[in-house]
């Protein structure tokens, strides 16, 4: 429940707008889930999974989906410094491999009366959450919350905001 002086959080309207996932081609609208055993895990599943649900991820734009979906692909910091002290001859890593590539396709929706869209990067809904979500946020050791957390690597936080959007602790 929003404590009082706070309004609902933001939502988009997709109400007729086309939507983009890449996904797997053998299984395009296939929903994403995450165990109840993998669910306390900080980096196990997708960004907002929520337990016993299934959940099928789509960006507002086409590029947004690839950025998304090819993140795991980015080197991190450690291969990219022992790359950079190997000289400028040593091939970096981080290309997408072609067997993933030949299995995937991209998948556009329209929806039509869709549920409402929680904005979490609106900052009026950063707001919201971090004043219904204040117990929770202390437990996980988080502050406040802005668009690095929503867009961050644990998603503890981003499956509790999943959570608390689907579970009606926070009403839109």
């Amino acid at each position: 429940m929003l404590p009082e002086h706070l309004e609902a959080p933001d939502t988009r309207d997709l109400n007729g707008k086309r939507l983009y996932r890449v996904a797997r081609a053998d299984n395009p609208f296939h929903w994403s889930e995450i165990s109840a055993e993998d669910s306390p895990r900080k980096h196990a599943g997708n960004r907002f999974d929520v337990p016993g649900h299934g959940v099928l991820y789509f960006a507002s734009d086409l590029e947004g989906a690839y950025a998304e979906t090819l993140a795991r692909f980015r080197p991190a910091p450690a291969i990219r410094k022992h790359v950079a002290e190997q000289g400028p001859h040593f091939l970096m890593v981080g290309g997408v491999p072609r067997d993933w590539r030949d299995k995937r396709t991209v998948a556009e929706a329209v929806f039509n009366d869709p549920l409402p869209f929680l904005d979490v990067e609106s900052a009026h809904t950063h707001e919201v959450l971090s004043s219904a979500m204040a117990a929770e946020l202390v437990d996980l050791g988080e502050g406040i919350i802005d668009v690095a957390s929503v867009r961050g690597r644990n998603r503890l936080l981003t499956r509790a905001i999943a959570g608390a959007h689907y579970s009606g602790v926070i009403e839109i």
